[in-house]
Formats: structure tokens, C-alpha cells, sequence
């Protein structure tokens, strides 16, 4: 997970001003039509899935989680292409696919900070993230007919939150790069002069 992590600091960035966009227009138009919102989110999962797919397979090797991001990934596409090519899909619908995206997100972020705890400090942000996605998944779960623009401001806080942690990790991570280089160099040699 190690090289993986400091190889794509800049992909935690660019997810991470993503999801601030998407915030912005969450929180700026609350009272757009289920249609209109079912295109930006869209977009944005299928945006936000194809940069995690790129990310994930182009470190597949040094990946220890890679599956869990994978599978992440695709559902974010899918998601995505599903409400392109079905923009008329009810609130309802569109409630259940978001709040179950939600809920694996969250976990998947809960899982990576409890592994980057050895690595990185401010590990508790990824897993308050996390922890934070999972909730409302359940929120959004437990009453699926909520209004579109109480839906959107929630999708806004989550969206600028979870941005922002993005962009603390991304900072971390390109802060820390030396030195957990360093670290995987040392012990490869240690591995190497044992073996």
C-alpha cells in the first residue's frame, strides 16, 4: 500500500477538489430538479470512479487493498453511467444507489485509515470520513423520499468534507513521500540482507 500511496498523492488531490466542486454546486443550487441532479452526480461518480480505476491498476502490484478499491471504483462508474444514460430515475432510486455508494465508501475509508495508522499520522481524518460517508448512507437509507434539496445539502456538507480530507491526505502523504520511501527502501534491504 506504501508505494501506492506515495506514487498518487496527486490523485487524492485532484478527488479531493472534485468532490469540493461538486460541494459548491450541492450547496449553491439546493432546489434543482431530480433530473439536473441526477446528471451532476453522475458525472461526478463516473469522474471520481475512472480516477480511482487509473490509480488502482496502474499499482496494482504494490497494492495491498486493491480489490476493495476496485470494486469501489466500478460501482462509482457504473453508478455514473447508470444515472447519465437514466437521468429521469426517481428520487427514490437514485436515494437507495446514493446512500448504498455512501455506505461502501465510507467503509472502504474507515479500512484505509485503519491501515495508514502505522504510516501516517492524522489517520483519525480518513476514518472520520469514513465514518462520517457511512452515516449519512444511513440516513439517506432510512428515509429515501427526502427532498431533493435537503438530499443536496447533505450530498454538499458530505462532498466538502470528504474533499477536504482528500486534500489533507494528499498533502500528508506528498509531505511524508521521503519518508516512507526511506522506510520501504530500509526494510527491503533488511529483507534482502536476510535472505
Amino acid at each position: 500500500m506504501r508505494p501506492f500511496l506515495t506514487a498518487t498523492w496527486w490523485a487524492w488531490l485532484f478527488r479531493g477538489i472534485l468532490f469540493l466542486v461538486f460541494a459548491l454546486l450541492a450547496l449553491l443550487a439546493p432546489g434543482i430538479t431530480a433530473t439536473t441532479f441526477a446528471l451532476w452526480l453522475a458525472i461526478f461518480l463516473f469522474i471520481d470512479g475512472v480516477i480511482l480505476l487509473i490509480q488502482t491498476v496502474r499499482h496494482w502490484k504494490e497494492t495491498e487493498d486493491k480489490w476493495m478499491f476496485l470494486v469501489e471504483a466500478v460501482l462509482s462508474i457504473a453508478l455514473g453511467v447508470l444515472l447519465i444514460n437514466r437521468p429521469e430515475i426517481t428520487l427514490l432510486y437514485v436515494s437507495l444507489l446514493v446512500s448504498f455508494w455512501f455506505i461502501y465508501s465510507g467503509i472502504v475509508k474507515i479500512s484505509l485509515g485503519i491501515q495508514m495508522r502505522k504510516e501516517v499520522t492524522g489517520e483519525g481524518w480518513i476514518i472520520a470520513g469514513g465514518i462520517i460517508s457511512v452515516l449519512l448512507g444511513v440516513i439517506v437509507l432510512s428515509n429515501p423520499m427526502t427532498a431533493i434539496s435537503a438530499l443536496m445539502i447533505m450530498l454538499g456538507i458530505f462532498a466538502a468534507l470528504a474533499g477536504a480530507l482528500m486534500l489533507i491526505i494528499a498533502f500528508r502523504i506528498k509531505k511524508l513521500k521521503g519518508r516512507i520511501e526511506d522506510v520501504v527502501r530500509d526494510r527491503k534491504s533488511v529483507t534482502g540482507a536476510d535472505g
